[in-house]
């Protein structure tokens, strides 16, 4: 069983690092050590802490960190919705305050060229309406001409073409689908046409945050393009979040702690079992009831073998059909007897199982 978590205490980054690792590790995320040129060869849910961030958004402070989380070898949407439903878990949790989500989509390279192109074109004719450092920075680059904060720089660029009107079919497909698993989420988003990321993002968000409290500094991430590899290796797929915190404390008060040892191990089969899940895992972290998981994997023998390795007492497994009706089937590990429930009855007939 999880524990009640008190109020976490502010300009605290070794408390916040504990606090998201717990979450992240809910959710299947595993810790690694940052190594930012990894690539996996299946789907992989890590999490991880760098101290020394390469790219970071401009923030007040200079001291800042890095909490990552990251899902490799998977070219589905649902890995953006998965990443932002656990971001905002770890954001809400410790600030008490859901944060707003704005989305937008950069697209792949084809997408990129066609809007980049024609924002250039618009950018050279208003160039004298401009302010200095955006004549001076558009010039090589145009986007940056959407981080000017500048009222009439902001006009001009909200004026101008918009990437999501230059996307290629398959980017516009993407994205779709990115949206219809957040709405079946119940997770609210806002479209937000001058939202614009690293140039490598294909989609990209941000989180904002409700209120400042003294650690935790910005959270963003998306879908990005991994840089060409030596010797011309195959572009892994992927997606990132980044949630910022203030430093305060030495690398080594950062390393994540050993997570729980569940009791129960969630197998999902489907896409539609992989989305309701998501929704069964948050009812269960609500109730402080701790349970496995690989999103990750989607056939059963993997989910089963690492059900076996954990030595769990019971299995939760939903199929499609489970998904459809609601339910969720209670297998015992050992004798196999199992019983089938209502999604909502799930966190009470856990909690008898242990009481």
């Amino acid at each position: 069983m999880l524990q009640q978590k008190s109020v976490p205490g502010r300009l605290s980054p070794a408390r916040f690092v504990a606090h998201a690792s717990e979450v992240a590790s809910f959710y299947g995320f595993s810790p690694r050590a940052y190594t930012p040129d990894s690539v996996a060869p299946r789907p992989l849910l890590a999490f991880y802490t760098n101290s020394a961030p390469a790219r970071v958004p401009e923030l007040p402070v200079q001291e800042v960190g890095e909490f990552g989380l990251e899902i490799s070898g998977s070219a589905e949407s649902i890995s953006e919705a998965f990443l932002i439903k656990t971001s905002l878990a770890i954001l809400t949790e410790w600030s008490g305050k859901p944060g707003r989500i704005r989305v937008n989509a950069p697209g792949d390279r084809e997408s990129r060229a066609r809007f980049e192109r024609e924002l250039s074109w618009h950018v050279r004719r208003q160039n004298e309406h401009l302010c200095e450092t955006c004549r001076a920075g558009a010039a090589k680059d145009p986007l940056a001409l959407y981080i000017c904060t500048n009222p009439t720089c902001r006009s001009i660029a909200f004026e101008g073409p918009h990437a999501i009107n230059y996307l290629s079919e398959r980017s516009r497909a993407h994205f779709k689908s990115l949206l219809e698993h957040l709405e079946s989420l119940g997770v609210a988003y806002e479209l937000d046409d001058l939202l614009s990321g690293a140039r490598e993002a294909r989609t990209f968000f941000v989180i904002d945050l409700p209120q400042n409290d003294g650690t935790v500094l910005a959270a963003q991430g998306g879908r990005y393009e991994d840089p060409t590899q030596p010797g011309g290796k195959k572009e892994v797929p992927g997606a990132r979040a980044s949630i910022f915190f203030r430093k305060r404390c030495t690398g080594k008060e950062f390393a994540p702690p050993a997570p729980a040892k569940p009791h129960l191990y969630f197998v999902q089969l489907g896409p539609r079992a992989r989305m309701r899940g998501l929704l069964v895992l948050d009812l269960l972290r609500h109730a402080n009831i701790a349970v496995g998981q690989s999103f990750d994997a989607q056939a059963l023998s993997p989910q089963l073998a690492r059900a076996k390795e954990l030595g769990v007492s019971y299995l939760l497994i939903m199929g499609e059909r489970e998904a459809l009706d609601g339910t969720v089937i209670v297998r015992h590990a050992t004798d196999s007897v199992q019983t089938t429930l209502p999604v909502a009855s799930l966190p009470h007939y856990l909690q008898t199982l242990h009481a």
